[in-house]
C-alpha cells in the first residue's frame, strides 16, 4: 500500500503584489473567526451597501458593518437567518 501525503501552504492574502488588485486598497479590517470546515460555515459570502452601511451575508445570517470612518470600521449588529447562503439585498429604508 502507498500513501500520499500532500502539505498545503497557508493562504496570503498577497495585496502589494497583486496586479489585480492595483486599484484596491485595504483601509480597515474587523477580526472575526471564519470557516468552512469548523463549526458553522462563517465565511462572508456577499456584500451590499447603502450609506455608511455595509451588509454582509454568510450561511447563518447579515453582518451590519458602520463603515462612515474607512480604515475604522465597526461591526453594529448580526441578524441570524439560517440558509443555504447568506445574499443580500438593499432596497428603500428596507
Amino acid at each position: 500500500m502507498m500513501a500520499t501525503l500532500v502539505l498545503a501552504a497557508p493562504a496570503q492574502a498577497g495585496h502589494d503584489d497583486d496586479p489585480s488588485t492595483q486599484t484596491l486598497h485595504p483601509m480597515g479590517h474587523i477580526e472575526e473567526p471564519a470557516s468552512l470546515f469548523y463549526g458553522p460555515p462563517t465565511v462572508h459570502t456577499d456584500i451590499a451597501f447603502q450609506g455608511r452601511y455595509a451588509f454582509q451575508g454568510n450561511w447563518l445570517g447579515i453582518n451590519v458593518r458602520d463603515i462612515s470612518a474607512p480604515g475604522n470600521p465597526k461591526a453594529i449588529s448580526f441578524t441570524a437567518c439560517e440558509g443555504n447562503q447568506g445574499d443580500v439585498l438593499i432596497y428603500d429604508d428596507i
